[in-house]
C-alpha cells in the first residue's frame, strides 16, 4: 500500500470513531451485507438473509467464488453486487461498488467475513457497522457479535429462515435435468470417490459437472442420494433430504 493510501486511510479513520445514535430499527431499512468468501457458512448466511429481508432492502456483496450459492436470491428483496477480488481501499472494485450503490443511504453495514474487510467502512458511509467479534475490528466496525449468527439474529430481532426456502429451482422437472446429463434414476450425486455400494447412476462433481457451474445445485436437487465430503454440498444434500451413501 502506498504512503498516500496509508495517510488517507488514517485521516478517514477518525470519522469512524464518532458515537452512533440509539439503535432503534426503522422499518424498511437498507442493509449492505458482505457474505463470507468461504463456503462453510453458506447455509447460516442464507438463513440470516432470509430473516433480514423482513426489515427492508438487502444489498448483498458476493465474492465470485461463492456466487453460485447466492444466485437464487429473489430480486424483490435482494440486490447482488458480485466482485472478483477483495474490495481494496483504492482500486477498481471500490469504484464499481460505489457506482452500483449510487449514493443510496445504507443504514447498516454487515460484514460476515472473518477476518473483516476494513476497507468497506471507507467505501460505505454507514453509521452502524456490524461484524463478528475481533480484537482489531474497532473503530472500523462499532457493533460486534460474540456468539456468531445466533447473536446476529438476536440483535436484528429476526427468525432464521430455512435456507432451502431461499432457493427457487428452475421449473424444469427433475427428469429433464437428469436427461440433460444422460442420467437415470436412481441417481447419486458424488463429491469424492464413487461409493462401491451404489448400483445406480452417478454424477460426479468436477468430473461430470464443474463445481462452478450455476446448475450444480439443481443437479444435486434432482439426485436421489449424496456421497462424499461433508462440506457445503453435503449440507445442501441433508437439507434437501437426500439419502446419504457412505463411500
Amino acid at each position: 500500500m502506498s504512503i498516500f493510501s496509508i495517510l488517507t486511510r488514517t485521516l478517514q479513520k477518525r470519522k469512524l470513531n464518532k458515537q452512533f445514535r440509539p439503535l432503534g430499527m426503522k422499518k424498511r431499512s437498507t442493509f449492505l451485507v458482505s457474505v463470507p468468501s468461504r463456503t462453510d457458512h453458506v447455509m447460516s448466511t442464507l438463513a440470516f438473509l432470509g430473516g433480514l429481508k423482513t426489515w427492508g432492502q438487502v444489498i448483498v456483496l458476493v465474492p465470485q467464488c461463492v456466487h453460485i450459492f447466492y444466485t437464487w436470491l429473489s430480486t424483490k428483496y435482494f440486490t447482488e453486487i458480485i466482485y472478483p477480488k477483495s474490495v481494496r481501499h483504492f482500486g477498481k472494485e471500490r469504484k464499481d461498488i460505489q457506482q452500483r450503490l449510487q449514493n443510496r443511504t445504507i443504514h447498516f453495514l454487515v460484514e460476515l467475513n472473518t477476518p473483516v474487510n476494513i476497507s468497506l467502512p471507507f467505501i460505505v458511509n454507514s453509521e452502524k457497522r456490524v461484524c463478528f467479534f475481533g480484537t482489531n475490528n474497532f473503530p472500523y466496525y462499532n457493533i460486534m457479535m460474540k456468539d456468531g449468527y445466533t447473536s446476529l439474529s438476536e440483535f436484528f430481532n429476526i427468525k432464521k429462515v430455512d435456507p432451502i426456502k431461499m432457493i427457487k429451482f428452475a421449473k424444469s422437472t427433475k427428469a429433464q435435468v437428469r436427461a440433460a446429463y444422460g442420467k437415470r434414476k436412481p441417481l447419486c450425486f458424488v463429491n469424492g470417490p464413487v461409493p462401491g455400494t451404489w448400483t445406480g447412476d452417478t454424477i460426479s462433481l468436477d468430473k461430470d459437472i464443474p463445481r462452478t457451474d450455476p446448475d450444480v445445485l439443481s443437479v444435486l436437487n434432482c439426485a436421489d442420494a449424496y456421497s462424499g465430503q461433508h462440506d457445503v454440498y453435503y449440507e445442501f444434500a441433508c437439507a434437501l433430504k437426500k439419502k446419504i451413501v457412505e463411500p
